[in-house]
């Protein structure tokens, strides 16, 4: 992925189980979470998926 020389990139999708994300879990830079681990109903849980 194109960005700044020595940025670290991280893309996080949600709804881990579905078929996109599982296509794009291949990529190195992809982080993937699904519930329960990530909740917009629990904001504590958005902010552990980018910890």
């Amino acid at each position: 992925m194109g960005g700044s020389a020595g940025a670290v990139r991280v893309i996080l999708v949600t709804g881990g189980h579905g078929q996109l994300a599982s296509a794009l879990a291949q990529h190195p830079d992809v982080t993937v979470v699904g519930r329960p681990e990530f909740d917009f109903d629990r904001p504590e849980t958005i902010d552990a998926a980018f910890a």
